[in-house]
Order: structure tokens, then C-alpha cells, then sequence
């Protein structure tokens, strides 16, 4: 059965609800629920962190009898299995709901295709896809996660015009101006981790905390430095907020046995291993596939050059967002953001789609995905 207009704007509104938790569920995803009945919104609920209910348990709740024989509006294919909570399409089919309108197809194989059935098996009409392009791209990094093993990845440069991270003193303090900043705060804040090289770490001297944006500050974003080998984090901001935002080191085996990360185990960073190339460092990929083991779906990259330059040119990025400065310091004074590509014709080039530009005056943000969506 076609979906209605109805249908669509109640659609739109289950995708409201559930960016009400955006950056607090992971690894689920984003999820909200309406219960409409004879036009009337009877229940409406979300989902807020994992392992506390799900989205149509909370509508149901709200809801209580009124559900029955009403239209249960979801933006993802309710779950049919037991997890940390039980599965939400027994509680739909118990709770009398005649109709579910559901956004995606769950792309967990858990789930995947079985959710509708089960509810179709009980009586109960499904209409579906709706609004699949927003419903998708909202949950991104969990499609992404399921499909690929490994965490969606957003990368962030901070650049000149001409495409500088620093200047030739590796000085990169402020190139953009406070409210772009800002909102890479906030952007930290939505991701589960952030990830940057040993060489930003070294430099820089990042805490890598969001900071500045009212309630996200209370979350508990893990921190990540990758290293081949040696890293020396004493007297380190990172050490600061170590009890509130964990700190992990991925390095190689040989690299964890340094004097310096055995300082920093006992300090409470967490390192983890991956095998290295003689002179080609660690495998980036397997480096995203070892973060996914241990939980993480949605990463967001802060640098360097060398470490962006490296996921550009394994086909990990997934999305870009580029905060350019009216400002230019030309390839004699300035650091390039992105490092070498290992390309020597046009031909070769990494091409992304340009799906975004805002204005933090006096910057601008360019957000760009992968040419080929993986969501």
C-alpha cells in the first residue's frame, strides 16, 4: 500500500523525536515513535541511551490503552529479538496497534526484514519505506557499522583558503574564528569517539573534550590516539579527563611495550594492539575494524595531515566537514591538511559530494559524504 501524505509528515515527526538523542544511544541507533490514533497523537516516545527502553515502548507507555487500534509511526523496523531490552514487536502486537509505518528496513540480520514479517504475521498492516532517504541518513553510522564492520567515520579540517592546516611552524592556533569552533565542539559531542596521530597529540597538546555546549558536556566521548610506536603522554592534557572521557592508544605490538605506554596503562589508558607493516605503519583499516570490536560506531577524526591523507586514500571517510578561514598563507608558509594521497593524475582523484555549506562567520563549513554512500 502506498503511504499517504499523513503518513509522511507523521514520518517526519518520529525523525524529530529521535534526533532528540543524537550522540547519547550508541551503538543503537537513533529512534522515535508516534502512536496516532482517529488523527489524534495518543503516545510518543524515544529512544534515549542504550539499554533503557526503546522508542515504542516508550509511546506504548504514554499511550496505554489508547493504543489500541492505533498507527504505530517508526522511523526504523521495530526489533524482533531480546537484547538488552525485550523485542518491540511483541509489545506492539500486545499493545493492539492495527497499523506500523516504518521509515527503514533494520539493517542489524538480527532484525533485517524479520521485524515486519512477525507483525505481519500477527494481523498487523506494514507500510514501508517512508521517508527511507532521511530515515537512512539519520542512522548513518549504525547502516554503516552493520554493513562494513567498522565505525562511521566523519573527518574535520580546520584549513586556510589554499588548503592550510598550520603554518610552517606548525602553528595552527586559531586559523578558524570562535563560533566555528564552536561548533566543532558540538560535532565532537555527536560522535562516540574522537581520533587523532600521535603528531597532533605531540604538538598540539589537545584535551579533545567537548566543551562549551550545555548538556553534551556531560557525556563521556572516548578519546583515541594512534601510534606506531613510542608515545608519551606524561604531563599530557589528555590525562586531565581521563575519569569522565576515556583515553585509548592503538599502537603496534611492539609499540605497547614501551616504557612510556606501560606508564600509561597504569594511568588508566586503555592500549590497544593492531600488526604493523615494517615501514608502512599500521593498517588503517584494521585499525577502524579493532574500534568497532570494542564497541565504537561513529568516530570522528581531528587529524593530522598525515592520518587524514591515509583514510582519504583507504575509502574510509565517510563524511567530510571542512571549516575554511578567509585567510591565506601559501604552500611556502603553510602545513597542508591532508597529506600524501599517493596520487599522479587527475584521474585518480578522491572524489566526494558537496551535500552542505553554513556560515560561521567569518568561516564557512563545507560538509561533503563519500561519492559512494555506503548508507
Amino acid at each position: 500500500m502506498t503511504p499517504t501524505n499523513e503518513d509522511c509528515w507523521y514520518m517526519e515527526e518520529a525523525l524529530q523525536l529521535a534526533s532528540m538523542a543524537a550522540g547519547r544511544t550508541w551503538p543503537n541507533p537513533l529512534v522515535g515513535a508516534l502512536l496516532v490514533k482517529e488523527g489524534t497523537v495518543v503516545g510518543s516516545g524515544f529512544h534515549s541511551r542504550a539499554g533503557e527502553a526503546h522508542a515504542e515502548i516508550n509511546a506504548l507507555n504514554v499511550a496505554g490503552s489508547k493504543a489500541q487500534g492505533a498507527t504505530c509511526y517508526v522511523n526504523l523496523e521495530p526489533c524482533c529479538h531480546t537484547g538488552q531490552t525485550g523485542p518491540c514487536t511483541t509489545a506492539l502486537i500486545e499493545g493492539g496497534v492495527s497499523r506500523v509505518v516504518y521509515g527503514m528496513q533494520d539493517p542489524n540480520p538480527q532484525v533485517s526484514g524479520q521485524g515486519i514479517q512477525k507483525l505481519k504475521e500477527a494481523g498487523i498492516e506494514t507500510i514501508g519505506p517512508v521517508l527511507e532517504d532521511a530515515c537512512r541518513s539519520l542512522n548513518a553510522p549504525f547502516i554503516v557499522a552493520q554493513k562494513e564492520g567498522r565505525p562511521f567515520l566523519s573527518l574535520k579540517l580546520a584549513l586556510s583558503l589554499d588548503g592550510m592546516i598550520a603554518d610552517q611552524n606548525r602553528n595552527s592556533s586559531w586559523i578558524t574564528g570562535p563560533s566555528a569552533r564552536k561548533v566543532g565542539h558540538k560535532l565532537r559531542a555527536m560522535h562516540q569517539a574522537i581520533l587523532v596521530g600521535a603528531e597532533t597529540v605531540r604538538r598540539d597538546d589537545p584535551r579533545l573534550t567537548p566543551r562549551d555546549i550545555g548538556d553534551f558536556e556531560q557525556n563521556n566521548t572516548t578519546r583515541i590516539v594512534i601510534t606506531r610506536g613510542d608515545l608519551d603522554l606524561q604531563g599530557k592534557a589528555l590525562l586531565e579527563d581521563i575519569e569522565s572521557h576515556p583515553l585509548w592508544v592503538v599502537t603496534s605490538p611492539e609499540g605497547a611495550k614501551s616504557e612510556t605506554l606501560a606508564w600509561a596503562a597504569g594511568q588508566g589508558v586503555q592500549i590497544l594492539t593492531v600488526p604493523s607493516h615494517q615501514n608502512e605503519g599500521l593498517n588503517i583499516r584494521l585499525v577502524l575494524e579493532t574500534l568497532f570490536h570494542q564497541g565504537i560506531i561513529a568516530l570522528f577524526c581531528e587529524g593530522g595531515a598525515d592520518l587524514a591523507g591515509q583514510l582519504i586514500q583507504a575509502d574510509l571517510v565517510d563524511r567530510m566537514h571542512i571549516f575554511r578561514a578567509p585567510i591565506a598563507l601559501g604552500s611556502k608558509a603553510g602545513l597542508p591538511g591532508i597529506g600524501d594521497l599517493g596520487i599522479n593524475e587527475l584521474s585518480e582523484a578522491k572524489r566526494f559530494r558537496r551535500v552542505g555549506v553554513l556560515e560561521h562567520a567569518p568561516d564557512i563549513e563545507e560538509i561533503l559524504e563519500r561519492e559512494v554512500k555506503l548508507w
